[in-house]
């Protein structure tokens, strides 16, 4: 609300307005006052002026009683309105408010403090009838899209009260069991009803066990549409307390897979032939494998960072960090395919960041114990310490060029000798640091560091793009023979050092961060991550940018995590948006990183680029870095 307010009174009556004057004078009331005869009048100001709010006497010169205020409504929705009624009108004031003015005033019988607190709450009221007015569009807006969305996925909703077997069904479970829109109550026996006869045992033993369990459990079976036509569904179920109601209920979907299930065998194979004459597929369809991959793998390691936080048994935490090794194995390996396809046509650009050598260590070791015991090969490790350092360089290409390495070498190694592994640090000038790493082994040396065309080395592949990742990062590798039959493969990388200490892992005061992503599962992980990392960090979360301007606004967050591909808005157009009246940290969370989609980002005011699977402590390290 301005410090002074504009009102315009729509009186043909002089003394009226008069006596209005008078009033707000006597309370010390700031105010700008203009005056119309008649309710034409009145509407061709509030086209020219904007007004905070509007005195509507009823009995004008060109319109009377209460189809004024219908008219005036018709017009003018979006300014507040007060009736002013005579002393025998108080019934048509009434009405008035029910038809949408804020409030009425009986002439005669108000005073000044009466006058302005009806025009200061009526303009509060009108201020929060509309923000609930909005709330409601965006609310049916979201409805509508919800439900276009599950008609697409051929997914729908449902929720039973296990109480009175009284259930639910969304618009889209209607149209899987080709049924016509019923307002009528659906119990669960009605949906069992349309279950194929051989499937309902295994329906009840589903719901029973969902029940008794709580876990999400999913059966595919068949449903019977006009009692002769066959359908596949995928039915979900998890029992959960409904706070709304203060019920348990169980919550649960339903897709039609039939398309799925009906794919012959023949389509499988025909599928999968590749023509000879078909182009290899373009960046843009392995940019979307890799953010198909991705996206799952971001869920999967975040869980496995809570289960390893949990005070559980010592076997089940080497499960855990052997599952941990092993999707973070695959993901290198997804990092690595993409990145030689797709950078066919472009070259690497190393993104140096700070991260701890000892990290950056244990993780190599980890896979490189993986690597042998897939092999079959014994793995002894001579690293004479773990470097508290922190470094600075590409932390994802050096991890890279460390994988490739050590699966060139595995062909030619010696299963009964085993393989050596020691890291080494070496500083040849100020703020500079090189990496080493050694790798002794029995077995034959590798031909392709002798041979300039590595595309027809032993190797082949990963040869190259060790070559490439090498030149990239300012490396360099030779192989050494060191007895007979034993070599000895080092590798360098030239790095910068900071000389920083390690800074505190956590936060030391309140941390408000905002997450903005669409992904339910990433969402509640995600969530869940943060607040385990520290109990001074609080989170709330927005499913799409523009969710993600509207609570900024309200709120000053400390940091945005902020994901890319969403719905309704991307996180690129909200970070040009933040950006032009906010510098918060922003942190870009992708399941497709590639350079350019990097540079975008940049270019989009963005302060970090993680790429998914997050691993929780890069991205609690990272959160700390912007934080200072």
């Amino acid at each position: 609300m301005s410090a002074i307010t504009h009102i315009l009174v729509i009186e043909d009556n002089p003394a009226d307005v008069v006596t209005i004057r008078v009033l707000l004078d006597e309370v010390g009331y700031k105010y700008v006052l203009y005056q119309s005869n008649t309710l034409s009048e009145g509407l061709r100001l509030l086209e020219e002026t904007p007004f905070d709010v509007v005195l509507l006497d009823l009995s004008l010169q060109d319109s009377l009683g209460f189809t004024t205020l219908k008219n005036f409504l018709k017009e003018q929705p979006r300014v507040p309105v007060i009736v002013l009624t005579g002393n025998n009108n108080v019934v048509l004031g009434d009405q008035s408010v029910r038809a949408g003015a804020q409030d009425y005033l009986v002439k005669g019988e108000f005073t000044g403090k009466r006058l302005v607190d009806t025009i200061r709450y009526s303009q509060q009221r009108f201020k929060s009838q509309a923000a609930l007015q909005r709330r409601v569009n965006q609310m049916e807006i979201n409805e509508k899209r919800f439900q276009e969305v599950q008609q697409l996925a051929q997914l729908g909703n449902w929720q039973i009260d296990i109480v009175t077997n009284a259930m639910y069904w969304s618009e889209e479970m209607y149209r899987i069991l080709d049924l016509p829109l019923s307002q009528q109550q659906q119990r669960w026996s009605d949906f069992l009803d349309r279950v194929h006869p051989e499937d309902k045992p295994k329906l009840e033993a589903f719901l029973d066990e969902a029940l008794k369990s709580g876990e999400m459990y999913r059966l595919d079976h068949r449903i019977l549409i006009g009692g002769r036509m066959i359908k596949y569904v995928a039915v979900q179920a998890k029992l959960n307390f409904d706070e709304a109601t203060n019920k348990i209920m169980l919550f649960g979907s339903l897709q039609d897979i039939t398309q799925l299930k009906n794919t012959t065998p023949s389509q499988e194979v025909e599928s999968t032939v590749v023509d000879i004459k078909t182009p290899l597929p373009k960046k843009a369809g392995l940019a979307e494998l890799g953010f198909n991959i991705r996206t799952p793998l971001n869920a999967i390691v975040s869980l496995m960072y809570l289960l390893e936080k949990d005070k559980s048994q010592a076997q089940q935490k080497e499960v855990i960090a052997t599952l941990k090794t092993v999707v973070d194995e695959l993901s290198i390996g997804v990092d690595a395919l993409l990145g030689y396809i797709v950078d066919q046509d472009e070259a690497l650009s190393p993104t140096e960041s700070a991260f701890l050598l000892d990290d950056l260590v244990k993780n190599t070791v980890q896979l490189f114990q993986l690597k042998c015991k897939h092999a079959g090969i014994n793995l002894e490790l001579k690293t004479s310490q773990y470097l508290s350092d922190e470094a600075g360089g590409d932390y994802q290409l050096i991890t890279q060029l460390f994988y490739y390495v050590f699966t060139l070498l595995i062909p030619y190694c010696d299963k009964k000798n085993g393989v050596e592994v020691a890291f080494q640090r070496k500083e040849p000038a100020k703020n500079k640091l090189s990496l080493h790493l050694l790798i002794t082994y029995f077995g034959k040396p590798i031909p392709v560091l002798d041979l300039a065309d590595t595309a027809k080395s032993p190797g082949g592949v990963s040869a190259s793009i060790v070559e490439k990742l090498l030149v990239t990062l300012g490396g360099q590798w030779k192989l050494e023979k060191k007895g007979f039959h034993w070599y000895n493969l080092e590798v360098q990388l030239p790095l910068s050092v900071s000389g920083k200490e390690r800074k505190s892992d956590k936060p030391v005061s309140p941390l408000h961060i905002l997450l903005v992503e669409d992904h339910l599962l990433n969402q509640v992980v995600t969530k869940k991550v943060l607040k385990s990392w520290s109990d001074l960090v609080s989170v709330d979360i927005a499913g799409n940018g523009a969710e993600a301007l509207a609570k900024f606004a309200k709120f000053p967050y400390d940091l945005i995590l902020m994901d890319l591909y969403m719905p309704v808005m991307d996180g690129i157009q909200a970070t040009v948006e933040i950006r032009k009246t906010s510098n918060v940290p922003i942190i870009a969370m992708t399941a497709g990183s590639t350079k350019q989609e990097e540079e975008s980002c940049r270019i989009a005011g963005m302060n970090a680029y993680l790429p998914k699977p997050l691993k929780p402590e890069e991205l609690s390290a990272k959160i700390m870095e912007l934080l200072g």
